[in-house]
């Protein structure tokens, strides 16, 4: 895509380290999400900055925690013009809450305090950003019923598709992933 005159900037994020799910604690869930989206929107800054980039054609792309956070930022900060948000689940507590185990009540006071900042809240507002979802029909993390519900909350314009492959997804996502973007954004070939 670069060679048809595509700028892309990739990010390091705190769940770009592999150990991160096990480090991590419910505590610190809330205040490393929103530092998270904060430094999104810095690099959304920094490549908006280039003045090879054209603001008109600006697309966020997000897997997994990437597409969550994504629609965070987005929702705050409406500069992209398109979104791909692929196997992510609506709500964070669907996967901070598979460790360490809470006891008692906190589970439910976990996902109280997570469901302001939960991505199903915020899907929304991206409109009016095209929005493609790419999911797995053998995805433990993101089973249908989450994935149509995240769906259902989005606004027009909007898509979504299905891929026989498990969370990590598969080559025809990614065929279908750079079609979709070339086609949205006008790239050439």
């Amino acid at each position: 895509m670069a060679r048809g005159g595509t700028v892309c900037l990739l990010i390091e994020t705190l769940w770009s380290d592999p150990d991160f799910f096990i480090k991590r604690t419910q505590e610190d869930d809330m205040r490393n999400s929103v530092e998270e989206v904060v430094n999104i929107r810095r690099a959304m800054d920094l490549l908006l900055s280039n003045p090879n980039v054209d603001s008109e054609r600006f697309a966020y792309v997000g897997h997994d925690f990437g597409g969550m956070y994504g629609v965070l930022a987005g929702s705050l900060d409406q500069r992209a013009t398109h979104y791909v948000v692929m196997a992510a689940t609506p709500r964070f507590p669907d996967w901070y809450l598979y460790m360490p185990k809470l006891e008692g009540e906190a589970p439910e006071a976990f996902i109280r305090q997570m469901s302001e900042i939960n991505p199903i809240t915020h899907i929304p507002n991206l409109s009016p950003a095209n929005v493609f979802f790419q999911f797995a029909t053998d995805d433990f993390h993101v089973p249908k019923e989450r994935a149509e519900e995240f769906f259902d909350a989005a606004k027009y314009p909007k898509e979504m598709k299905w891929y026989q492959a498990g969370h990590g997804l598969n080559e025809d996502a990614t065929r279908d992933r750079k079609a979709w973007l070339k086609q949205k954004l006008g790239l050439r070939e």
